[in-house]
């Protein structure tokens, strides 16, 4: 098999927390960047003609089964009246077709993460579907008290040990999807504790997401649901954290104090009329934050450049770099592969986006790519 060589390019890398442009060509063996001494091939040279070349993008939220409720429109809903309407649907379904519904939106929700430049993506039970459909996966076991997920709650610590030794490898990480801390009881925040001691790599879970959530957390647990993660050793550099548009200062201090992250899903707040936390607050006090694109249903696309846009008119002071670092090089930290960092790396995929901009500067560069015509940008596999 011979190699390539990508020469008469921008390529943009990252290193110390910084970005940077550097016309050093690159090298790719067998779908991966290597050193050009360190295979034993013929490199065939590939011309990029002056164009950038980027990282494909990481969305570090994503729900695989909603895109068969992709149809849903209208200016009301509330995640109450989502969370009703789906379960009704799952409802009146058996467990045969809820198991080929969810199959056909999954496969939908990958194929459509793909077209829009995504190499990875977090997700409750992605492993299978990921490694069949040929992409990065954070896959979380899941916990959660709802008729589709039950079994894997009753499977208990034996059932997540079982899950990860199958499915754990180079390109999928295994972790703990606790949907919400107002749908799970203490028998959940207790099994998902022994999932991270049996080795989770991360646990993601839904944390006020909007102000009835929030009250329903307080009443459930006489704490609001930082505090009872915190209180469960479910709050560290491990939690991924979602939406907290919620959140009180005390929270976020917490959050920040144990070294967890947190998702951002704007158009999936917009469109279920919650509030988007504020990324300056999380700036000024150093916690790290990312976008995601929650499922297709709520989320309306799984463009992250699309998302980054809606974040970008409630933060318009934030810089496009650092939204840029949000879907590639964090989430790339979380997944800890080095198939994946979010930057042109030794040993990571050759998934790329090929983009053309007369820009030099790297924020000017970036603000092209979020507000350029799809039409100008290209995603590639080398």
């Amino acid at each position: 098999m011979n190699g390539k060589k990508l020469v008469n390019a921008r390529f943009l890398h990252t290193e110390g927390g910084e970005l940077y442009f550097d016309d050093a060509p690159i090298y790719a063996y067998d779908g991966i960047v290597v050193e050009k001494d360190s295979a034993v091939c013929d490199f065939q040279e590939y011309n990029m003609r002056g164009m950038i070349v980027m990282p494909a993008l990481f969305n570090l939220h994503s729900h695989l089964g909603e895109s068969m409720y992709r149809d849903i429109s209208g200016s009301d809903w509330t995640i109450e009246r989502y969370l009703q309407y789906t379960n009704k649907i799952n409802e009146d379904m058996d467990l045969m077709e809820r198991k080929r519904c969810w199959e056909s939106s999954a496969r939908f929700t990958i194929d459509e993460m793909k077209k829009y430049g995504t190499v990875g993506f977090c997700a409750a039970r992605s492993a299978e579907i990921s490694k069949e459909m040929g992409i990065l996966t954070m896959s979380g076991y899941p916990i959660m008290n709802n008729i589709k997920l039950i079994d894997y709650k009753t499977a208990g610590r034996e059932g997540f040990e079982k899950y990860d030794k199958m499915n754990r490898s180079d390109s999928c990480s295994i972790g703990v999807f606790l949907h919400s801390v107002y749908a799970n009881d203490q028998e959940s925040l207790q099994l998902a504790a022994m999932c991270m001691e049996a080795g989770a790599e991360f646990i993601s879970t839904h944390v006020s997401e909007d102000y009835s959530t929030r009250i329903l957390e307080c009443e459930m647990h006489g704490m609001t649901a930082v505090e009872v993660l915190d209180e469960n050793g479910l709050l560290s550099e491990k939690s991924i954290l979602v939406h907290c548009g919620y959140a009180s200062e005390s929270d976020l201090n917490l959050i920040k104090d144990r070294g967890a992250v947190i998702c951002i899903c704007p158009i999936s707040n917009a469109f279920l009329n919650t509030r988007m936390i504020d990324i300056n607050a999380l700036n000024k006090l150093g916690i790290p934050w990312m976008i995601g694109t929650d499922g297709l249903a709520t989320g309306r696309t799984f463009s992250l450049r699309r998302q980054v846009n809606m974040a970008k008119e409630n933060n318009t002071d934030v810089a496009y770099k650092d939204f840029w670092m949000s879907i590639t090089t964090r989430p790339g930290k979380l997944f800890r592969r080095k198939i994946y960092t979010g930057s042109i790396d030794i040993g990571s995929k050759t998934d790329f986006i090929v983009f053309d901009s007369m820009e030099n500067d790297v924020e000017r560069v970036m603000a092209d790519f979020f507000t350029a015509n799809r039409t100008n940008i290209q995603f590639i596999t080398i």
